[in-house]
């Protein structure tokens, strides 16, 4: 039996109002399902999953934020936060060994 992969979808603007709503994609049947919401409204944030799914920045009230959220059978904001406040950035996910700092 193949795992369930799912996508999951959190936030963004509808009908030019910020959302707070999430879902997830059974990547094997192509059906939704409810997912957790995030605790606000967040657009033009980064979702990430690299061992645990968290959110990063986006415009918060319509302005850019630092605030790190992370998943743990709920969404949960982290104990510290990104350098700068950001939105509409993006993240990418490299070996190790490739970045240089």
């Amino acid at each position: 039996m193949e795992p369930d992969y799912e996508m999951i979808v959190t936030g963004g603007v509808f009908k030019g109002q910020a959302m707070a709503s999430a879902e997830a994609l059974s990547i094997n049947t192509m059906n939704w399902a409810d997912f957790d919401s995030l605790p606000f409204n967040l657009e033009q944030h980064v979702q990430f999953d690299h061992g645990r799914l968290m959110v990063l920045g986006g415009l918060l009230t319509g302005v850019a934020s630092p605030l790190v959220l992370q998943y743990n059978g709920g969404w949960e904001l982290a104990d510290y936060f990104m350098s700068e406040p950001l939105a509409g950035h993006s993240v990418t996910a490299y070996p190790r060994d490739l970045a240089r700092c």
